[in-house]
Order: structure tokens, then sequence, then C-alpha cells
């Protein structure tokens, strides 16, 4: 296969340095201009996990088509990244975020400007730093007939745990600007195939069916994986949302009111500007913990689910016994150094 002639997919992944002390200052110093009651940066929320070397092993091994892997930060970057390779671009925030929303610390504020990074190809797939390619992945996983591939299923957005807010009311905020604009009576009727498909099981088709009787979208099936996007489908955002957009984009830490990433992908789904595809085996998303351990180290075992995220939080105690474990794993699934580290 002659990859370039197929396509050309660019990878893009969000990187901090959280030791970083001189930007630890910084986050401080804003947060505290913005917040004089606030504590100090929760380290929790930005310690390294020193694994993100691993998912640049399996960029390598399980999907050698990558055309461009662009590493976005606010100008530090992994002291094992091999900078001079051909593939690497180093992005900083200034780069491509326009001046007045900087300097941001807000994860949400830079992925709604992805589009706007300097030679990023129409088509992209947009990685957060603790995911880990687990199979090798065909050229047209991400892409079929230059279409991201993806899936509808119709999921309510209810959250118990008070602990993952703000993230479920960012999805909320989402999911109501979608209704704002769009219904799922409309998109089932001018794509009734993508609404309902074999390839999503029953229980997705029964779901969706069960989401016509309401007015609008009451939520969307979550990934938590490696999505994939289009350049012209962040502009055509922007023209819709401008407003919501840039008011989200202006807050420099995460807030409930801000928007996501997901309002791309739900525009690119309620638009049925999608190539179906199973969801079956194809993410898996951990928040580890003790209680999951044995799970997550029997799916990184083996090459079964094709993308698999280890997401730390508060809730991880033991962080270096638990993470010890991983990095184990890790390290008899990728025992070589890629090209792109030192």
């Amino acid at each position: 296969i002659n990859y370039e002639i197929v396509m050309k997919i660019d990878f893009v992944v969000l990187w901090v340095d959280g030791d970083d002390q001189s930007w630890i200052d910084c986050y401080n110093n804003y947060r505290k201009m913005q917040y004089p009651l606030s504590p100090n940066i929760d380290k929790f929320r930005f310690r390294d996990m020193k694994t993100f070397n691993y998912l640049f092993r399996s960029f390598e091994k399980y999907t050698p088509w990558v055309n461009k892997i662009h590493v976005v930060t606010c100008g530090h970057y992994p002291e094992w990244l091999n900078a001079l390779h051909p593939k690497i671009n180093l992005v900083k925030h200034s780069d491509f975020i326009p001046h007045d929303y900087l300097p941001t610390f807000n994860s949400t504020s830079i992925e709604m400007f992805l589009d706007r990074i300097p030679e990023l190809s129409e088509k992209f797939v947009y990685f957060n730093d603790d995911m880990i390619i687990n199979k090798p992945l065909p050229i047209d996983f991400f892409f079929q007939n230059n279409k991201p591939c993806d899936f509808f299923s119709i999921a309510p957005n209810i959250e118990k745990d008070l602990s993952s807010y703000p993230y479920g009311a960012m999805i909320h905020s989402v999911t109501t600007l979608i209704n704002s604009k769009f219904s799922p009576r409309v998109f089932c009727k001018n794509h009734f195939n993508k609404y309902f498909n074999c390839k999503y099981g029953i229980k997705i088709n029964l779901k969706n069916l069960n989401g016509l009787t309401w007015w609008g979208f009451v939520g969307f099936g979550l990934t938590h994986s490696a999505q994939p996007y289009l350049k012209s489908t962040f502009k055509s955002v922007w023209e819709f949302f401008y407003d919501d957009l840039k008011v989200s984009a202006k807050s420099k830490f995460r807030e409930p009111s801000n928007l996501s990433q997901y309002l791309f992908r739900y525009y690119q789904l309620v638009n049925g500007e999608f190539s179906v595809v199973s969801p079956k085996k194809r993410f898996a998303f951990y928040n580890i913990s003790k209680g999951n351990l044995t799970d997550v180290v029997d799916c990184l075992s083996k090459e079964d689910i094709s993308i698999i995220c280890l997401n730390d939080s508060e809730k991880l105690d033991d962080f270096d016994f638990i993470i010890s474990h991983i990095k184990g794993i890790l390290n008899i699934r990728f025992p070589t150094k890629s090209s792109y580290e030192l």
C-alpha cells in the first residue's frame, strides 16, 4: 500500500510536565489571581506516570503509517523525546493559540484550537498522554471514505460521582449546545443507517430507538479514547458556536461551564460526518486503582483491545506501587526504545 496516496494522517498529543517548577509557579500565580482563596496546584492531576514514552513505542510498533506526531506543550518537552525525528513536530501553545487566551492551564481550551497547529493534516487523531495503542492498527482504523470512524450511541449524561465534577457538567453543556441546533429525529431521517446499524449491536440500537422518544439528544456514548477529527470540522463548529467557544476558551482553568473537544465529536456525529464502525474492542478506559489493577494488567498483556486509556486520579492510592506494576507490563510489551526516543 502506498500510504501517502491512500491518506495522510497526523497524531496530536498534549503533554505537561507537572514537575516543572517554573510551570507550577506560573500556574499558582494565575490561580491565586483568579481564585484568591484557592489552594495551590493539585499535584495529583498533573503528576507524571512515566508511561508517556510507551505511547510513542506503541506508535512506532503498531501505527508505522502515521505522517506526523505533533507534541503540544507550553514549551517544555520530555527529556527522552527525540526532537530531531522527522515525524516529530514540537508545538508550543503560542504557536497556534491566539495571544488573548494565553497562558492557559485548561486542556479544554487548548483542544478548541487544535486545527490551527502549523502543518497539521486535514485528517488527524487526538490522543491523551495516558493512552497506549495495544495492537496493530490498519491505516483505515481511524478514517474510512475520508470520514472519521465512529459510532452513534444514545447514552444519558447521568453523573453520581462528585469527584469527577466538573467533567460531567461540561458534557452537559456540550449536549445542550448540540440540542440548540440539532435533533435526533432529523438526524435519524437524514442518516437512518448511521442512527441504526447492525455494527452497533442490539443494546446500542435499542438505546437509540428509545432516544427518539425525546425531543433532543439526552447524551452520547463516551469513548475517552483516541479521537479522529477533520480540521474542517473545527472550522465549521467555530462558525456555528463562535460566541460560546470564545467564552469557554477564555477560562485559564477547567470550569463546569466549559465546553470540551466532545463538541467537535458530537457535531461530526449529528451531521452524519462519520464512517460507521463497531465500538466492540476498539477501546478500554480505566480509572486506575488497586481494585482494577489485575484487569488493567490483563488487558495490557494481550493484543485484544485496540486502544487503552490508563487514567490517573486522586482516588489512586499507592501510586508508586501500582505504576511500577503497569510499567512492568508495558516494558514487557514494548521493551525496545523507539526511534522517537533519545
